[in-house]
């Protein structure tokens, strides 16, 4: 046994930082192609500000002597510059080509005027690499940085004359080089690695053996020692990992933007020097201040460039304050003043060259990098790293719970008790109607909805961008509305669902509707991996939607069937934690995938993470996969299970049903999905914020669905009067909105995305309308059914609302209007259903399990 759960700590070790080094080489892999990106944009400022000075001078691109020579030049500075500058030591360095960059002049409409490659001349661009050429005002929006195509970066600067831009410089260059310059980064990820399971095995197997020791086996199983012992191990391996990860990318970031200031000052050194050689001297230079303006505007990393004479007196010096020059006599600005040549200057920080004439040097050039600047970046990438961290403890978590479960299943097999852990507090089913597999826990479906979002949830951030590799056929809509069709037929279907598999569960179980789920999503993901065009994608979708429906009713038949009347809101709340922390953990191990292997190969892995939760299924949860017992069929009437039309709005028009559907689900599931889905994306970007702040936004929610939900779900089925508990909920998630009204901004929004999280968890009113008699007679799975399925309109009608809201008040009015409807619509609740004690009163309340 001791072997076992060495064995299983040894596993949550491996996974947690596995998982970690994952997503870690994927937010860095961003960092340094941005950074290469930048050093080659650099080069091409160079050469653009060439070319554009050509132009104004009366040439013309199509007959421009020497412009093959212009541009094998400007690639023998990148090679230099900037290749073999982040060649690591030890490299072939044979395998380096000048021929790996290309250099081309493309026209606006796309044809390649002169290029490196001379094959590519009187060639048109590839169509992806059309939205590099997009103007800066345009309807679209800036064009992006870079583009990746067919395994190579695409950058592009405008080459621009009297009637603006006539051309553009596209430089293109192997995804390699970028391999190249993580290399160091992997090498040292490892090391850490080693370094930290070594260390953190062995603290494993030292604390194991001090629990074991003081708590023998043969006495019982010390199940929550050795999980807070799990944890803290564990946990404080991956943030160590974690911590160790950061500083030494805090320093090669730094040595990056170093190093891309030396490249900056040595196309400089060239440009003053050749003056020099011409003759002249650095007080009949005229002009030099504007080439160092020029040049700062586009390097906001830099504070400040200076050239100093031989003395070392200032004479030009550039800010993003403007430029000056000292030989004028006049004051500076403010912010131009570059300080004395020598002094106590961190290297790190700044890079000088000296300014050779005749072979003596004559000046001195300096280029200061800027704190401010670094400092912002810089916290970023901690915003990042610890994000990164947020999603491996997650993940973490749930391989934990997965952990504990298999370890207290051995355990029972070991000592011949038979069972999965036991039964859960307060579950005695009745002797009249026994439930099968009685002893197994409610909280034995959380793994198994983890691991069925993980694996369904991992091209959640790709399916437009796939859809797009396909053949798409005319089907009389815009590009836009096709792309979307995805994830719309995927959202059909799961109402479709949804509203289905309840009268299934009340009359068959909810195993079957389960395998069915599990099936219909492997088999759609598969579909979507291998799908051929654009209508077999769509339809893969569909089925995708169906099997996620099929599940989640499935998943809710097995909190009712396993839980009583005192455990109902916990079953639910460990549901929901192991939905939103694999939908989390999916998104972003699929994101990083799909950066690095495909869009294929992500959608194949899924459906193993899908084979895997059906094993967990077969292993944990197979002894509960039964019929329902006869009593149990006929305790709510002969047609329990049937659902007609007349039954179903006989129960929705309950008074307190409906009261539960029309004035908390639905305004609830529209808050949240008009807000967190729609309102939130688009006013933190409209505010400038990054795509990792709005996904950070996101993360708040789930979190508190996935640890606060769970733990407030005891004090929720623990209340005499959840009615007044689903009032808090709304309320919390109204104060939510009316943060609006004082403040605004990034932390607004990230205090409302946390208050309804706050009301989610809150939120009894699963738990509430399962206790309805009414909800009884009907048959819980098709009660189920009905009320999700009829809140799910919530959904559908949010970001039309809120769409409508910011049309007519505009932002940030119409949260704060919004959230004073939603309190009218709470109180109105409160008003319009009756209370726990008045409904016992007149016995429409289900009195037993």
């Amino acid at each position: 046994m001791k072997l076992k759960i060495a064995l299983c700590a040894f596993l949550l070790l491996l996974l947690s930082l596995g998982f970690s080094i994952m997503l870690t080489t994927a937010s860095m892999e961003k960092v340094y192609t941005e950074a290469i990106i930048s050093e080659y944009r650099v080069v091409a400022l160079d050469l653009q500000r060439g070319l554009d000075r050509a132009l104004k001078f009366g040439k013309r691109l199509d007959k421009f002597t020497g412009i093959e020579r212009v541009l094998d030049d400007t690639r023998a500075q990148i090679f230099k510059n900037v290749v073999l500058r982040h060649t690591p030591a030890g490299y072939q360095r044979k395998m380096l080509r000048e021929d790996d960059i290309v250099i081309s002049i493309v026209l606006p409409d796309g044809r390649i005027l002169h290029s490196t490659n001379r094959d590519l001349g009187g060639e048109t661009l590839p169509t992806d690499l059309r939205a590099l050429l997009a103007p800066l005002g345009g309807d679209k929006g800036a064009p992006p940085s870079f583009v990746k195509h067919l395994g190579q970066f695409s950058i592009a600067l405008p080459i621009t004359d009297a009637k603006g831009v006539a051309a553009h410089t596209v430089i293109s260059f192997g995804d390699d080089q970028v391999e190249r310059l993580l290399a160091p980064f992997f090498d040292h990820n490892l090391k850490v690695f080693a370094g930290v399971m070594v260390c953190g095995m062995a603290l494993l197997i030292l604390a194991l053996n001090l629990v074991t020791h003081a708590a023998p086996l043969t006495s019982g199983l010390p199940g929550r020692r050795i999980s807070v012992l799990l944890f803290l191990v564990v946990g404080s391996a991956q943030i160590v990992f974690a911590g160790m990860n950061l500083r030494a990318f805090r320093d090669e970031f730094l040595a990056i933007n170093q190093t891309k200031a030396e490249t900056l000052m040595a196309l400089l050194k060239e440009d003053v020097e050749f003056f020099f050689a011409k003759g002249l001297r650095l007080e009949t230079l005229s002009g030099l201040d504007q080439l160092l303006g020029d040049i700062i505007a586009a390097s906001p990393e830099l504070r400040d460039i200076a050239v100093y004479d031989a003395q070392g007196r200032p004479a030009f010096v550039a800010s993003h304050q403007g430029a000056f020059d000292y030989r004028t006599g006049a004051a500076p600005g403010p912010g131009l003043d570059p300080g004395p040549l020598e002094g106590r200057h961190d290297p790190r920080y700044r890079a000088r060259v000296p300014l050779m004439r005749e072979g003596e040097p004559h000046a001195t050039l300096v280029a200061n990098v800027s704190r401010q600047t670094m400092l912002r970046k810089l916290t970023e990438i901690f915003k990042d790293s610890a994000t990164v961290l947020v999603i491996s403890i997650l993940f973490f978590v749930e391989m934990l719970i997965l952990a504990n479960l298999f370890i207290k299943d051995q355990y029972a097999r070991t000592n011949g008790t038979g069972g999965a852990g036991g039964p859960p507090a307060g579950q005695t089913p009745g002797p009249a109607c026994p439930v099968p597999g009685a002893e197994v826990p409610f909280g034995a479906i959380r793994p198994a909805a983890f691991l069925f979002l993980l694996g369904i949830d991992m091209c959640i951030s790709f399916l437009p961008l796939y859809m797009k590799t396909l053949p798409i056929p005319e089907l009389g809509l815009s590009h836009e509305m096709v792309l979307g069709l995805p994830i719309s037929v995927e959202m059909l279907f799961v109402g479709v669902a949804l509203l289905a598999t309840g009268p299934w569960i009340d009359r068959r179980g909810w195993h079957e509707p389960f395998w069915l789920g599990l099936g219909a999503a492997l088999g759609g993901t598969v579909w979507s991996a291998l799908a051929p065009d654009a209508l077999h994608f769509i339809a893969s979708r569909g089925l995708v939607g169906l099997g996620y429906g099929a599940f989640i009713m499935a998943a809710q038949g097995f909190i009712v069937r396993q839980t009583d009347r005192g455990s109902k809101a916990q079953g639910m709340a460990q549901l929901w934690a192991g939905v939103f922390a694999g939908s989390i953990c999916g998104g972003a191990a699929g994101a990083m995938m799909a950066e690095r292997v495909g869009f294929r190969p992500v959608l194949l892995a899924g459906t193993v993470i899908l084979v895997c939760a059906g094993a967990y299924a077969l292993t944990f949860l197979r002894r509960t996969m039964a019929r329902p017992t006869f009593c149990a069929l006929t305790s709510g009437g002969p047609a329990k299970g049937h659902l007609t039309p007349a039954r179903a709005l006989r129960f929705l028009t309950n008074r307190d049903v409906f009261g539960l559907v029309a004035l908390s689900s639905i305004p609830a599931s529209l808050a949240f999905v008009g807000f967190m889905y729609y309102f939130s994306p688009i006013y933190l970007a409209d505010l400038g914020q990054s795509q990792s702040d709005i996904g950070r936004v996101y993360m708040l929610y789930g979190v508190c669905l996935i640890y606060v939900a769970p733990y407030l779900a005891k004090f929720l089925d623990r209340a005499g009067n959840q009615k007044f508990l689903i009032f808090l909920s709304g309320a919390t998630g109204c104060l939510g909105f009316t943060t609006y009204y004082f403040f605004g901004g990034l932390e607004a929004t990230a205090l409302t995305a946390l208050l309804l999280g706050v009301s989610g968890s809150l939120d009894a009113s699963r738990a509430f309308v399962l206790k309805l008699r009414a909800s009884h007679e009907l048959g819980e799975g098709t009660a189920m059914s009905l009320f999700n399925s009829v809140g799910r309109t919530g959904q559908i009608v949010g970001p039309m609302l809120f769409g409508w809201l910011l049309l007519t008040f505009g932002m940030p009015d119409a949260v704060t209007y919004f959230g004073m409807g939603y309190l009218a619509i709470t109180v109105l609740f409160t008003l319009c259903t009756r209370s726990e004690t008045t409904l016992a009163a007149k016995g429409l309340l289900h009195t037993g399990k």
